[in-house]
């Protein structure tokens, strides 16, 4: 893409990216200090569920933020190119916080291993994470104390967090702080490039927002996936789940006889529980896919750099065993079967749409296969063309589940389509996988000439992230909301928004008709920026007109803060140097999803 001539505004792009992100910090905030706050109180918050939480609960994320800042940009002066550590570093503790809290919301915080409470141990030990890393990397810069101890202040912070969950969950407790740990040198083994870490047999390179949020992300899967297991097994809901269904669960042995004698029990257990089993498969998917991200970040080649084939089969079969020990303890391999086949064969809708789908699929691979080859397009509109096909499969499951059409979000089509998306994504994780751990292959070079043809300069390390980026982009708010006890239906469609939407306007309207750079030194345009922003609210209404409910439907937010916050996400990839595909729809999934929470419309006002 040409550099546009003239720039608007006398910024770099990463300055531009650094404001958008303080100015969603100081709401986000402001947001979160509103809902535990509502009366304005000076000297506690409270939480929805009763109990007594200081201010240093909501100062912890100005504090996280802070610091990330000023790593950020000795990070980048040391490496010489934009790493984004400040972006990926908002976005995870805004994400974690906006989930936490409106968890909190709907009153089912109250147990530690509930819905709410897994949410907020999930958030205490991203926080924990985070600012672990902070320090980390303020002392290898050897940046000034007073910043080290802002680090280590927001460190004791998250442990003042982890204190309140103690008497509830202990084990938790016990495993947290290695976890925080491993997940920051996983995050430093993910972004290490071969030159930097000889002995790491070649690393990722990903950049240190990349590394740090996939990381985080991965981890935070895997304890998401042991604290159910916990929930269920060890009696610590009572004899309930973490979903809405608090009745006794049958013994093991029942259950098993159940499964493997009486198949028509547990079909009719699967009707009946579909929507948890859905949960489970989901939790499955997410997990097998993040076990194959650890292996990869911490050997990305066979042993003793050979490839081996077999060594690719048991490191994948590994990670399987520990998916299906998940599902095994948690409904049972046949009741995952039963479950995932009511869900996508035994509704007509969803039957109707999982066809469309894979014949969707089936006629845009070659097409678009056929148009790189005959490089009758640009790099640019092929990546965004994979874009559309993307958000029609996403927008018809958000219609067919609509408001207007099934009251609350009940139906089934979106939680087919959450969990076909995990399944898509171990199938790219496994191809990445087995891509990186056969180098010097054919079947190595097939893939990586096939991934290759759909990227272009920031994902030039040795991990392809353009193909993977897209799918956690989009699907990424869907399954965050999976474990949450009530969906919001605004902040689920943050992102078809982002990457749907406003991504491909403002890429083809700025490549056709731009001509004024939004920054210096920027190829994002005033024009693709504009298209992108208006387009979005545009494309929101029209969906609230065709029966989407996604204007109307907004409680908390007004639709003039759901426009300020879509201009701000589109603000944010016109800025952002990194994979906008990946953190612009978390971005606005957690703006939107602060902005629905109670008492936040206060702040329109």
């Amino acid at each position: 893409m040409s550099r546009p001539r003239r720039a608007l505004l006398p910024l770099s792009p990463t300055s531009g990216e650094g404001i958008v992100c303080l100015c969603a910090a100081a709401y986000a905030i402001a947001s979160l200090h509103s809902f535990y706050n509502p009366q304005r109180s000076s000297s506690a918050l409270r939480w929805p569920s009763g109990g007594d939480v200081d201010i240093v609960e909501v100062s912890s994320m100005a504090n996280v933020v802070g610091c990330s800042l000023a790593i950020q940009l000795a990070l980048d002066r040391r490496e010489g190119s934009p790493q984004g550590h400040f972006l990926g570093s908002f976005v995870l503790v805004a994400v974690a916080a906006a989930a936490t809290a409106w968890a909190e919301s709907t009153g089912d915080g109250g147990g530690c291993c509930g819905a709410g409470g897994i949410h907020r141990v999930l958030g205490t030990f991203v926080r924990l994470s985070v600012a672990g890393t902070n320090l980390k990397r303020a002392r290898a810069l050897k940046l000034s104390m007073p910043l080290q101890g802002g680090c280590l202040i927001c460190v004791s912070q998250s442990l003042g967090h982890m204190l309140r969950l103690q008497d509830q969950q202990t084990w938790f407790v016990t495993i947290a702080i290695p976890l925080a740990h491993f997940c920051s040198e996983l995050a430093s083994l993910a972004g290490s490039p071969p030159s930097v870490n000889a002995d790491h047999q070649g690393g990722l390179s990903l950049s240190h927002a990349d590394a740090l949020l996939l990381s985080n992300g991965a981890v935070s899967v895997v304890l998401w996936c042991l604290m159910d297991w916990n929930a269920r097994w060890l009696g610590l809901l009572g004899g309930g789940s973490t979903d809405s269904h608090h009745h006794r669960r049958p013994s093991l042995m029942s259950r098993l006889w159940a499964w493997l004698f009486s198949p028509e029990v547990a079909e009719a257990e699967a009707a009946r529980d579909a929507a948890r089993k859905e949960w489970v498969l989901v939790r499955a998917a997410l997990l097998f896919a993040s076990l194959l991200f650890i292996s990869l970040a911490m050997r990305p080649r066979s042993l003793g750099g050979r490839p081996s084939a077999g060594g690719v089969v048991a490191s994948a079969s590994i990670c399987l065993l520990g998916t299906l020990l998940y599902v095994a303890g948690t409904e049972g391999i046949a009741g995952g079967i039963l479950g995932a086949r009511h869900l996508l064969l035994f509704d007509e809708t969803n039957a109707s749409l999982l066809v469309a789908w894979l014949g969707a699929v089936a006629c845009t691979i070659p097409v678009l296969l056929a148009l790189a080859r005959s490089k009758a397009v640009s790099n640019i509109v092929l990546r965004k063309l994979f874009h559309v096909p993307a958000l029609a499969v996403f927008a018809s499951a958000f219609l067919a589940d609509s408001p207007g059409r099934q009251g609350e979000v009940g139906g089934r089509a979106v939680p087919m389509l959450r969990l076909c998306s995990a399944g898509v994504l171990c199938v790219l994780m496994l191809c990445e996988f087995a891509r990186l751990r056969l180098q010097g292959t054919g079947v190595a070079s097939a893939l990586t000439k096939f991934f290759r043809t759909f990227t272009d300069d920031r994902d030039s390390g040795g991990f392809i992230l353009s193909h993977l980026s897209l799918i956690l982009g989009l699907a990424a708010p869907i399954w965050i909301d999976a474990g949450l006890p009530r969906s919001n239906w605004p902040p689920l469609c943050s992102g078809m928004l982002a990457v749907g939407v406003a991504d491909v306007l403002g890429a083809l309207v700025g490549k056709a008709v731009g001509s004024v750079a939004i920054c210096e030194g920027s190829t994002k345009t005033l024009e693709g920026t504009c298209a992108a922003i208006s387009g979005t609210v545009a494309c929101a209404l029209a969906w609230d007109r065709a029966g989407g409910g996604l204007v109307s439907r907004q409680g908390e937010l007004g639709f003039g803060t759901f426009a300020l916050l879509c201009s701000s996400a589109c603000l944010l990839e016109a800025f952002t140097l990194q994979l906008d595909n990946l953190y612009v729809p978390l971005y606005l999934y957690a703006v939107l999803l602060l902005g629905t929470l109670p008492g936040a419309a206060a702040l329109a006002a």
